[in-house]
């Protein structure tokens, strides 16, 4: 089997705005910390990539382009997963110049892949419970659903690559923040990687959509980004430090399409609760904004959605574009599946089934209830 990473940088070359916030709405060009693709390849009798861009989210149209070009250039079949940190902090991958920028580095980095063949290529999984990053965003509600994982790559029982997966947004500075960043997922890496430089480390971010550093940030500076990176790096490596079991990787790779079913609720009948913070007051507000311009173009709202899974033997990551609440993480069998989102394209958020208050991301949530309730069943299925 054949092994290879790379990392290229998508620093934009030319002013475009940032892409996350309602606030971020000039064009700027000065950066504070490296944005990169980080790329990961494995063949055997199939050739799968997993790319993981400091961004908000790309689309599927834009991943089955780049899967297009490379299996014309490679000249074999790829099967192609495109996932992003979702920083909000990345340049607008709305921007056709800034688009086309990393649909080139993509392909450049791909291309340029030193794929090392190994004799005994393995892995191991580890997962556990971890909020001192990330809690609940919503004041009065609790999720327990928070895990920090490390996914390992060893060749020749050596280990090669880290792939990190943590269901908490990266939002830890504010939106008035005038320069690119790849907030705590980039700088866990940058500090990983300059402690175990002879390894490769990447992020994905899991079902985070209700989970956030509101209640555990000093501020929105970065130094908090620093404060709470810190605590995310020191867990990552007692883990790493930890022995683990390794098992030989059985490639696979296999998807569905899930239909969806659109509703607007009347969430005039829903009250606010007297007990939220001024910053979720705020992003109600901004929720009612999002909802207007969502409505306008309810027609339009996706019809079906892309759902992946790669396979190394028992363990399964599982691939959704959603931001997922935390809630659909025990559709999953945990013991050996990791539920990734941001991937093959991007949806809004998806809340769970159970009684909920209002809040922000109850503005863009759409889905019926038969459509979660089909959602949370395909989870289960491919996990």
């Amino acid at each position: 089997m054949k092994f290879g990473t790379n990392k290229i940088c998508i620093n934009p070359e030319k002013p475009v705005k940032q892409i996350g916030f309602i606030q971020q709405v000039e064009p700027i060009m000065e950066v504070h910390d490296d944005l990169n693709a980080r790329i990961v390849m494995m063949e055997d009798d199939l050739l799968i990539i997993m790319v993981s861009l400091d961004n908000i989210g790309i689309s599927l149209e834009f991943q089955e382009k780049v899967r297009s070009e490379l299996e014309m250039k490679l000249e074999k079949k790829v099967e192609l997963v495109i996932s992003s940190t979702h920083t909000h902090f990345g340049g607008d991958p709305n921007d056709l110049v800034y688009q086309q920028f990393i649909f080139d580095k993509i392909i450049e980095g791909v291309l340029s892949v030193e794929m090392i063949e190994y004799k005994d290529l393995s892995y191991s999984y580890h997962y556990q419970a971890f909020d001192a990053v990330g809690k609940s965003r919503i004041s009065g509600q609790e999720t327990d659903l928070i895990f920090i994982e490390l996914i390992s790559i060893y060749g020749n029982q050596k280990r090669l690559a880290n792939l990190m997966v943590y269901n908490c947004h990266p939002t830890i500075m504010s939106g008035h923040t005038k320069f690119f960043s790849a907030e705590y997922p980039g700088y866990a890496i940058e500090k990983l990687s300059s402690h175990f430089p002879e390894e490769f480390f990447t992020f994905m971010q899991g079902a985070d959509g209700d989970v956030s550093t509101r209640f555990t940030r000093l501020n929105q500076e970065y130094a908090a980004v620093v404060d709470l990176g810190n605590k995310f790096v020191a867990k990552i490596e007692e883990i790493l430090n930890e022995e683990q079991k390794i098992q030989p990787i059985s490639l696979s790779y296999t998807k569905e399409v899930l239909a969806l079913e659109h509703e607007v609720l009347d969430l005039e009948k829903l009250e606010i609760p007297n007990n939220l913070t001024e910053r979720e007051l705020e992003t109600i507000e901004y929720g009612k904004l999002a909802r207007e311009k969502l409505l306008e173009n309810f027609e339009e709202l996706p019809k079906n959605i892309l759902i992946s899974r790669i396979s190394f033997g028992e363990y399964h990551m599982i691939f959704t574009p959603n931001e997922l609440f935390s809630y659909y993480i025990k559709a999953i069998n945990k013991d050996k599946a990791s539920l990734i989102c941001y991937s093959n394209g991007y949806g809004r958020y998806v809340t769970g089934m159970e009684g909920q208050k209002i809040t922000y991301e109850l503005f863009t949530d759409t889905y019926s209830m038969r459509t979660k309730k089909a959602l949370f069943d395909l989870l289960s299925k491919m996990s």
